[in-house]
């Protein structure tokens, strides 16, 4: 897919573009964080809005009802960002000609299991006729003490991430090899981390978040636009899934699936002391990792054997979309 200049689009600059012609605010009120937001301090509303099809975000061999679950999951994760608790769901589906009815039940039914995990009444939504399966989720929050958005970070805070990174781009490898079972789980079934976000979120000490949807890279990006700040992140330091440590991908192969590939819907975050991050995870099973150091500056960059500032890239939406398309 291309503009009217012959350039492919991308999703930021796609969301660039629909920003100028809505004329939206800046965030969080406006497009540009993980959710908008209406109103101010905690209890504020949190609006956030997800749409996932056949060809851009399901794999082959997903269940039906794992593809509902996902399409929660990816929702949530987005209140889970802002530090908020999800309150409701609106469900939108698009279903093909070929799917029947029970496996529209199927996926009902594992929106409303994902849903019911986490306490969220499914509220509404609507449903139409389309090419391929669609799945459009609405979700709505409430902010927590601290509204968490990409651009509180300052110089001097400290970088940490939730859990591990790398897990969905193993599990892809793993789809693509053939194998099922507990290698797909982190790609067909991510945990949005809400409980660890609402801890960031309480703790008062927490400046900025994302959740890591496109890679380290991109988010970390985002974070360092929102803010003005330069990011600096130790590659020793980035704690590695083990399904991503026994994979046996090489140098390369191991740093492109923790940098740039994404799908793992941790969040990344910038905390103001060393300590904060220690007390959360006291608090909280979810292991918390610190990865490096905000500085004043822009950009971010990899600190390794070598110092090197990283591409601005990751998961793109429109080029998933034409590579599916090349391969019909």
């Amino acid at each position: 897919m291309k503009n009217v200049d012959g350039h492919h689009l991308t999703e930021r600059g796609i969301i660039g573009e629909l920003r100028r012609i809505f004329n939206s605010p800046p965030p969080p009120a406006g497009m540009g964080d993980d959710c908008s937001v209406i109103g101010k301090g905690p209890g504020a509303l949190l609006l956030s809005t997800d749409m996932l099809s056949e060809s851009t975000h399901f794999v082959a061999g997903m269940t039906w009802r794992e593809r509902g679950r996902m399409a929660v999951s990816v929702n949530l994760s987005d209140i889970a960002a802002m530090g908020g608790r999800p309150v409701a769901l609106l469900i939108s589906l698009g279903i093909p000609p070929d799917m029947d009815a029970t496996a529209v039940r199927r996926v009902a039914a594992g929106i409303a299991e994902r849903a019911a995990e986490f306490g969220v009444p499914v509220t509404g939504g609507d449903t139409k006729r389309t090419g391929e399966l669609t799945i459009a989720v609405t979700a709505v929050g409430r902010a927590g003490r601290r509204l968490l958005t990409r651009g509180g970070a300052r110089a001097g805070d400290w970088i940490a991430v939730t859990g591990s990174l790398g897990g969905a781009a193993a599990a892809y490898s793993a789809w693509k090899e053939g194998r099922r079972g507990r290698p797909l789980t982190a790609l067909t079934s991510p945990e949005p981390r809400v409980r660890e976000g609402m801890a960031l979120s309480d703790s008062g000490m927490v400046t900025a978040a994302i959740d890591i949807t496109d890679g380290l890279a991109a988010s970390a990006w985002y974070i360092s636009r929102a803010s003005g700040r330069r990011l600096e992140i130790s590659r020793e330091l980035i704690p590695v899934s083990r399904a991503l440590e026994e994979s046996g991908a090489d140098r390369d192969a191991l740093e492109e699936a923790l940098i740039y590939w994404g799908g793992d819907y941790e969040l990344l975050f910038t905390a103001r002391t060393r300590r904060s991050v220690d007390e959360l995870a006291a608090r909280l099973e979810t292991p918390l990792t610190v990865i490096g150091r905000v500085g004043a500056g822009s950009g971010v960059y990899l600190n390794g054997e070598r110092r090197r500032r990283l591409d601005e890239r990751g998961y793109d939406a429109f080029q998933a979309m034409e590579a599916a398309e090349g391969r019909n």
